[in-house]
């Protein structure tokens, strides 16, 4: 089994912006997408509180691929 994990602040409508440096955010639907084309599976998604950013979550992913 193969296992990727990934932590990131989701929201592209609220957080992507230009600039430097830029910011670039997914929504949950782009990463399953994107993984499910290359055999991967959404296992688990859990968001905890971000306290640098006030009233903002970070997600945790785990997608698994069965060989």
């Amino acid at each position: 089994t193969d296992t990727l994990l990934i932590a990131e602040i989701l929201g592209r409508q609220r957080w992507r912006r230009s600039g430097n440096p830029p910011v670039f955010n997914r929504d949950l639907q782009d990463y399953i997408a994107l993984l499910q084309e290359q055999g991967f599976r959404l296992a688990r998604a859990e968001e905890k509180p971000y306290r640098h950013y006030p009233d903002t979550c970070i997600s945790f992913l785990k997608f698994i691929r069965q060989r």
